[in-house]
């Protein structure tokens, strides 16, 4: 029999130990406990020592589920004062784990559980819409049904439902192993990490009211609440303000929510600094005002006796105690953390987030200027909360760090955006809007072991609409740490591949415990079935596509790292450009649309242009020439193609003319000319005396002049057809003009 001990190193089982210890889950469990055992020599002195010895039995029992092993030798464990033990055997799946307390002495305490693990499908490690969406199904709303709705179809939930007065709350209600969770009671363990996505429907209000009054992402204790409970306004009174998190509900005891609580609060709307029984009095900044600003903001529950006399709404009196459990500033004596105030500068450490834009966001579907939430963009939300293991002197002190993000304003990359999401692994490529440490009691860090965990919202004279997605949650295991390893090299950042590709495999080592995953951001680098994710030690193997065009870059997170493969262009064929020529066009007129071709080479091609005349364009992905020309003259145009290898060909053509549109025709025979109309008539009252101009349209109709007029209007002697077409065959040098000389011959100026 192997012998273990707990230290920095080897803490697995210690950390689920205090995961385990304060929480069952015989919901997950029970199926596979076939035998039990106690032995106690005293049983009536050893009750206490009985149930420790119980805990330790369980601890050890989930501490093997988590091997996910067939077999494990006989190990025991010690806590780090030696009277505390388990030992774990794995035979063919079946679990034996036996706790033993103050072994070999008076009061030595012994419990023994076995449980078969071959039936029991391979635990998740992440709580998400995309798998758990089910076991959120059941919104508490107890006003309005519309106040919450969820989607099993398309793994969303909307909040508000554009209904006024209503809130309520969306727990998470189902039993995993990923959280430790039973009948959605999860044990808070060492925290959690969270993201999920939100849409505000947009508000462009001067004062930001017509839309409210937000949400919350909350985690109760599920000590002191049951999970169908929500905070809200008393019945018959509007606040929805506080937004199904503060305030009494139609809890019996009329207390709401109970501490130990904390929340992300999502502020949409301003509200005053009124006494708490009263509408306006979540004490917002800048509230009333246009200089009110939606934030973001840590709250807690205010103080638990707050001063003066009770609530009284319809006649029926409420605790205050609920009514400032989201008001800005409130708490912050005694054991009651303050809930977060506006800071004088932004300040991380201050728990409170606001864009330093405030308004300065157009909306998404208009051309209004929206306060930055309201904007009508999807926004990314990450929150970490580290719970501690041990205390810092008479408090434990939690670590919040929340991050909001507008991806599209971020100019996140695909890399960067795959680690925002990924809530396996702590984020670090930014700095967090919140960062803030939190002090608790003894009683309250204990009474947050257990928790519910999900969203609440509350509306009140006005309306909303929010549509939640993408959530994902991840319950830590101590600290993890991962290495990667390609062959015998140490974290690989890279590998290169011929045009031909190929595969790969890359060794991740890992503690037991710690879950990771690994994702592909192009779709030429394929992860193999089943390598996409795992827990402790493994391995991912990919493969890298064929190239057929040009060089290129791929890159693949693997548990939290970059990996990058760069693979080298397909041969290239010679690239031409195969159309002759150009066809000519004629000012103001649209151009005959001109499609340019190329050979050889790997597409798909771009195509760019110089020379072209104003007015004129080339599609860079079709080669398509087209527009309305607003210069004349000759032009020489180069065109050039590159395609995917890259390689570039250029082809210039010459003398491609864009024609006038009216010709001026100059009378240079010496003499006064007459035009004759269509009718066959000379124009009456026209003539045009020597030096003179007349304009004729290219596409009008051809025009004849005459050397005399007579009478009636009758025209005679020489005479000359002049139309657009013979206009611009005379005018050699394209300047627009030509003339009639001595012997009616049309001449170029």
């Amino acid at each position: 029999m192997k012998n273990g001990r707990f230290t920095n190193q080897q803490k697995n089982g210690s950390i689920l130990i205090s995961l385990l210890i304060a929480l069952t889950m015989m919901a997950i469990l029970g199926a596979g406990i076939y035998t039990l055992t106690t032995s106690s020599s005293y049983s009536e002195l050893l009750a206490n020592n009985n149930n420790n010895a119980y805990d330790l039995a369980r601890a050890g029992l989930r501490y093997g589920v988590g091997l996910q092993s067939a077999n494990f030798a006989a190990t025991t464990f010690y806590l780090s004062d030696s009277n505390h033990t388990f030992t774990l055997a794995i035979n063919n799946s079946v679990i034996t784990s036996t706790g033993v307390v103050n072994a070999g002495t008076f009061f030595e305490a012994r419990r023994t559980l076995v449980y078969d693990a071959s039936w029991a499908p391979q635990p998740s490690s992440l709580l998400s819409f995309a798998k758990d969406m089910p076991s959120f199904g059941s919104p508490i709303v107890p006003n309005n049904q519309q106040a919450i709705q969820t989607d099993q179809a398309t793994n969303t939930v909307n909040l508000g439902g554009g209904v006024q007065d209503a809130y309520g709350a969306l727990w998470y209600q189902g039993s995993s192993i990923a959280g430790f969770c039973s009948n959605g009671q999860c044990s808070f363990g060492t925290g959690i990490n969270v993201f999920f996505e939100f849409t505000f429907a947009e508000d462009y209000s001067n004062d930001s009211t017509n839309s409210a009054d937000g949400f919350t992402f909350t985690v109760m204790s599920a000590i002191n609440n049951t999970r169908d409970r929500t905070g809200g306004a008393a019945p018959g009174y509007s606040a929805g303000e506080l937004m199904g998190y503060a305030g009494p509900g139609v809890t019996a005891d009329k207390l709401g929510i109970k501490p130990p609580k904390l929340a992300l609060e999502f502020d949409p709307y301003p509200n005053g600094s009124g006494d708490i029984c009263s509408s306006s009095s979540r004490n917002d900044a800048n509230a009333g005002t246009t200089s009110f600003k939606n934030h973001v903001a840590l709250m807690f529950w205010g103080d638990r006796a707050p001063s003066g006399s009770s609530c009284t709404f319809g006649g029926v009196a409420y605790p205050r105690a609920s009514f400032d459990d989201n008001r800005h500033g409130a708490g912050g004596s005694g054991d009651d953390p303050q809930n977060s105030l506006h800071p004088a500068s932004p300040d991380p450490s201050s728990g409170y987030y606001e864009y330093a834009g405030g308004r300065g966001y157009q909306c998404k579907s208009s051309s209004n200027t929206c306060n930055w939430l309201e904007d009508g963009y999807t926004y990314s939300a990450r929150l970490e909360i580290t719970r501690p293991t041990a205390p810092s002197g008479s408090v434990y002190n939690y670590q919040v760090k929340a991050w909001i993000v507008r991806r599209d304003l971020a100019g996140f990359t695909d890399i960067q955006t795959s680690h925002f999401q990924d809530v396996m692994v702590p984020y670090g490529d930014s700095t967090p809007q919140i960062n803030k440490t939190v002090s608790l009691a003894a009683q309250d860090h204990d009474d947050f072991r257990g928790v519910f965990l999900g969203f609440t919202e509350g509306t009140g004279a006005s309306t909303q609409q929010v549509t939640l997605a993408n959530l994902k949650m991840f319950f830590p295991q101590g600290t993890c740490s991962y290495a990667i390893f390609s062959g015998d090299i140490a974290s690989p950042t890279s590998a290169n591949y011929t045009v031909a590709g190929g595969s790969g495999t890359i060794s991740i080592t890992t503690t037991t415990v710690c879950p990771w995953t690994a994702s592909s951001l192009v779709p030429w680098i394929t992860l193999a079935s089943g390598t996409d994710s795992g827990k402790g030690n493994g391995s991912v193997s990919y493969t890298v596509a064929a190239n057929t065009g040009s060089a290129r870059t791929g890159t693949m997170t693997i548990a939290g790292q970059t990996f990058t493969v760069n693979q080298a262009a397909a041969d290239c064929p010679a690239l031409s450009i195969t159309t002759a020529s150009l066809a000519g066009g004629r000012e103001n007129v649209s151009y005959p649309s001109t499609t340019v071709t190329a050979s050889g080479g790997v597409t798909p091609y771009s195509w760019s242009m110089s020379g072209l005349p104003n007015g004129l364009s080339i599609n860079a992905a079709t080669g398509v020439i087209s527009g309305t020309p607003i210069s004349v003259g000759l032009f020489n145009p180069t065109i050039t193609v590159t395609d995917s290898c890259p390689q570039t060909a250029n082809r210039t053509y010459s003398n491609v003319r864009i024609k006038y549109e009216t010709y001026t025709i100059t009378n240079s025979t010496g003499d006064t000319i007459y035009p004759q109309d269509a009718g066959g008539s000379c124009r009456n009252n026209t003539s045009i005396s020597a030096g003179g101009t007349y304009s004729i349209p290219y596409n009008g109709a051809a025009v004849r002049f005459y050397q005399t007029r007579g009478g009636g209007n009758s025209c005679s002697g020489s005479s000359i057809s002049v139309s657009g077409a013979n206009a611009d065959a005379a005018d050699t040098d394209y300047n627009g003009g030509v003339g009639i000389n001595s012997s009616w011959q049309l001449i170029d100026n």
